[in-house]
């Protein structure tokens, strides 16, 4: 009988450690370094700040004319922009290093969002860059914190930039047009209304032309959106908090684990003794 006793306490004491071993490792897998920080992984952070950037770049290719093949020379008209999401917990030296790298690459800030309290500051850029800087810009930047988000997206734009185009030159044929029939006299109140429309006309052209002006070859740059938020560093979790945890999470699921265990035997015998009993009414029903 103590045989059995000592035997079972055995168990019970094995599989308390087995329980609290697996505990305990798992819990350096999940936290390695110590207490994660407080990330920000996978979120975007997409802003509009009301300027758009057009680069253009010459395609070339064979086209079929009567006679052979001609080569063909297009102009595209594109807009590139890359959103890039970090996170930091070294927010100063970062933001001193993501303005050395727009000095080197002599890009141009053209908005800039600085938020938050210390520990909890978020930086917003969106830079300007030559397209022929673009890619390599990118790939610097990455490097500065850690990435939580990166999406590239080129949309071509040239088929805008042809429409505004003919829109201005119809514009400027139909200015034209009313101002020499503005020549031809007539009366006051019919020269007034020409005029306005003449005035009306002026304003679409001035308009229609300070949107072709995104698309001049002076003005051509790609876009990086940078959003760099701060992060608190993970604090290393002491060996005796590590055992704590381990041992208060084996206390409470080695527990429960034996309640259902106690629970499914108890079922059991109640099951036994049910039957048992069925039989033995089973048996005297069928004597008598």
């Amino acid at each position: 009988m103590k045989n059995k006793i000592y035997k079972g306490i055995g168990l019970f004491i094995l599989g308390f450690l087995i329980l609290f071993v697996f505990r305990f490792i798992y819990g350096y897998i999940t936290y390695p370094a110590g207490g994660a920080a407080l990330g920000l992984m996978n979120q975007t952070d997409s802003f509009d700040f009301g300027i758009r950037n057009y680069a253009s770049s010459k395609w070339e290719g064979k086209g079929i004319q009567e006679g052979g093949f001609a080569v063909t020379s297009v102009d595209q008209k594109f807009e590139k922009v890359a959103n890039i999401s970090t996170q930091s917990t070294a927010f100063k030296a970062e933001e001193v290093q993501i303005r050395t790298l727009i000095k080197k690459h002599k890009a141009l800030i053209q908005y800039e969002q600085l938020s938050g309290n210390p520990g909890f500051r978020r930086l917003q850029l969106a830079i300007g860059v030559n397209p022929a800087r673009f890619d390599q810009m990118v790939e610097e930047v990455k490097l500065i914190g850690e990435i939580t988000n990166i999406q590239i997206n080129k949309s071509d734009k040239t088929n805008e930039y042809k429409e505004l185009h003919a829109k201005k030159q119809s514009l400027e044929k139909t200015r034209t047009s009313l101002i020499d029939l503005k020549k031809l006299g007539g009366k006051i109140e019919e020269l007034i209304n020409l005029e306005s429309r003449i005035l009306e006309i002026e304003n679409q052209i001035q308009a229609l032309g300070v949107s072709l002006g995104d698309f001049d070859s002076e003005n051509e740059f790609c876009t990086v959106k940078f959003t760099m938020r701060e992060v608190a560093k993970a604090e290393p979790i002491p060996m005796m908090q590590r055992i704590k945890v381990a041992f208060e999470w084996t206390i409470m699921y080695y527990a429960a684990f034996l309640g259902i265990v106690a629970l499914a035997a108890f079922i059991s015998f109640l099951v036994v003794v049910v039957i048992d009993k069925g039989k033995q009414l089973y048996e005297s029903a069928r004597k008598g």
